[in-house]
């Protein structure tokens, strides 16, 4: 059985702010892939890493700004500052063996359940 790969909703600090910025519902774009809108509240509620994948690429693509996550990245947003894309963030969770090992981008941000 594959091993469910959760992030803290905290990855989504600032996710309504910089949704609306750029003429995104952030509320609807969140219940398009399944985040409930808790998250945008409540930074210690476990999602998935995938569904935060989903979250931020169609938000890149649906307000037409293709470093839409990158804006989540800027200094006190809180999102995952060492990751370059969000593409790259999932390719390297989708390959990487132990993602909670120091060796991933990612290991402080994933958690296992």
């Amino acid at each position: 059985m594959p091993r469910l790969h959760l992030v803290r909703s905290a990855a989504l600090t600032h996710y309504d702010e910089v949704a609306r910025s750029v003429g995104l519902d952030p509320v609807r774009m969140l219940a398009g892939v399944g985040i409930p809108r808790e998250c945008l509240f409540n930074p210690d509620l476990k999602v998935s890493v995938d569904a935060v994948y989903r979250l931020l690429e169609a938000s890149a693509a649906k307000s037409g700004v293709d470093d839409f996550g990158l804006r989540l990245a800027q200094p006190g947003a809180g999102f995952l500052p060492t990751m370059i894309t969000v593409r790259e963030f999932g390719e390297n969770v989708a390959t990487c063996s132990n993602p909670c090992s120091p060796s991933c981008a990612s290991a402080s941000a994933v958690v296992h359940e």
